[in-house]
């Protein structure tokens, strides 16, 4: 019987719903302002809790979001239209998750279009 990596299991969980959460972030599309705060507050909140508990899984989870997000701001224009919380959050995860070889890190930040 075939013994399971547990270390392999685990990147791929942490990784798959990173970039779950990514894509969900990146379309996320909330109507008020406190919508807005509640969700990134809950993020940072889930975040914390995760790097608390396991921080190898963190650590996992902030390069893959990392990765997804700097990924997406290759394709992204104002016509995405991210919010003031999402553009923080991105320039978090490209400052502190690992960087990939295979991908420049740049910070690059657009204001979203206000809507009348």
């Amino acid at each position: 019987m075939a013994q399971i990596d547990d270390s392999h299991t685990t990147k791929h969980f942490y990784s798959d719903l990173a970039h779950r959460d990514a894509l969900n972030e990146q379309q996320l599309i909330l109507v008020t302002a406190d919508d807005h705060k509640d969700f990134w507050r809950d993020q940072n909140e889930f975040e914390a809790l995760l790097a608390e508990t396991d921080a190898e899984g963190y650590l996992i989870y902030l390069t893959a979001k990392g990765y997804a997000y700097r990924l997406h701001q290759r394709d992204c224009s104002l016509a995405c239209s991210h919010s003031e919380y999402y553009l923080n959050k991105a320039a978090f995860y490209a400052i502190n998750g690992q960087d990939d070889v295979d991908m420049a890190l740049t910070v690059k930040t657009k204001k979203p279009q206000v809507k009348n």
